[in-house]
C-alpha cells in the first residue's frame, strides 16, 4: 500500500512541478507515476482496489487539471508566467477608426508593411500587389486585425 501511495504522491508532485517548470517531461513522468500506482493496486490487491485507485487517480488528476485551468491564469504566479502584449507608444491598433484616412508607407509593403497615419505608425497589409516605401496609401478596411490599404494614384 505504501508503494501505491508513494506513486500517487510522486505523480502529484511532478504535476505541480509541471506548473512551475513547463515541459513535457514532468507531465510524462507524472502520468507514468499515476499509472504505476494504479497498476500496482491492480496487481497487489485485485480488481476492486485497482478500480478504486483508478477512480481516485482520475478524480485527483481531473481536479488538479480543472483547478490549474480555472485558477492559475488569474493568480499572481499565472500573471508572471504569461506573456503580455502591449502596443508600443505611438502606434495605432485595429480598435481605432482609420477607414478612409490617407497616410504614407514607411517601409515596403510586400504585402505587410508599416505606414504613418496622423503621426502614428501602424502595421498595414496591401490590398493587392507590392507597394514601395514612400507610397501614399488609403485605408480601405480592417480584416483579421490588420488594416488593409490601397495605393493612391498620382493624379
Amino acid at each position: 500500500m505504501t508503494a501505491i501511495l508513494f506513486c500517487f504522491l510522486a505523480g502529484l508532485l511532478l504535476f505541480v512541478g509541471e506548473l512551475f517548470f513547463p515541459s513535457a517531461i514532468f507531465a510524462l513522468l507524472a502520468g507514468i507515476a499515476f499509472l504505476t500506482g494504479i497498476l500496482l493496486a491492480f496487481s497487489l490487491f485485485g480488481w476492486k482496489t485497482g478500480l478504486a485507485s483508478l477512480a481516485a487517480g482520475l478524480f485527483v488528476f481531473g481536479g488538479l487539471l480543472w483547478a490549474w485551468l480555472r485558477f492559475l491564469p488569474k493568480s499572481r504566479i499565472g500573471h508572471r508566467m504569461a506573456l503580455e502584449f502591449r502596443n508600443p507608444p505611438g502606434t495605432i491598433g485595429p480598435s481605432s477608426d482609420l477607414v478612409g484616412r490617407q497616410g504614407i508607407l514607411l517601409s515596403p509593403c510586400h504585402p505587410i508593411g508599416v505606414a504613418l497615419f496622423e503621426k502614428k505608425r501602424t502595421e498595414v497589409v496591401a490590398e493587392s500587389g507590392f507597394l514601395e516605401e514612400g507610397s501614399k496609401v488609403r485605408v480601405v478596411g480592417c480584416r483579421d486585425g490588420h488594416w488593409i490599404v490601397e495605393e493612391l494614384s498620382e493624379d
